[in-house]
């Protein structure tokens, strides 16, 4: 059974952010594909958590039912309009190194992006939410 942790982006494309703070955090992507027509497939190279990303400008992202909706199951998110998505798919047997690496992805990312974001388990509980500029960390882990 996997488990995964997701990120809404709210606001503006941030592709160009996004991408430098998962290299720089120690992703490498796996899947050549064109950008424009799906998500793209890496993971972490110190655990092998693995990382999935899409964006409004990509072709799949008009196919998704819920598209700009934001999928946290959140009153502080309900009327965001989400621009990109990452979820990363965490990996129990090194799950302190999981847990890190997410930790020190969301700090930067808050450096980086300008947008509001959400991080949640599996979109059901919120675990850390920037809002107005200021990331506030709901759950430690």
């Amino acid at each position: 059974m996997s488990i995964s942790y997701d990120i809404e982006i709210a606001g503006k494309n941030c592709r160009d952010e996004i991408f430098a703070t998962l290299v720089e955090g120690g992703v490498e992507f796996t899947v050549e594909k064109d950008i424009q027509k799906s998500s793209v497939i890496g993971f972490f190279s110190e655990s092998g958590m693995r990382v999935f990303y899409s964006d409004d400008s990509m072709d799949d992202w008009s196919q998704s039912p819920a598209k700009d909706q934001a999928l946290t199951m959140d009153d502080m998110v309900e009327d965001w309009s989400i621009s990109a998505r990452i979820s990363l798919i965490y990996r129990n047997s090194v799950s302190e190194l999981c847990d890190q690496e997410i930790r020190n992805f969301v700090s930067e990312l808050n450096s980086r992006v300008p947008s509001n974001f959400v991080l949640s388990f599996q979109y059901d509980k919120t675990y850390a939410i920037k809002k107005d500029g200021h990331l506030e960390w709901l759950v430690d882990f």
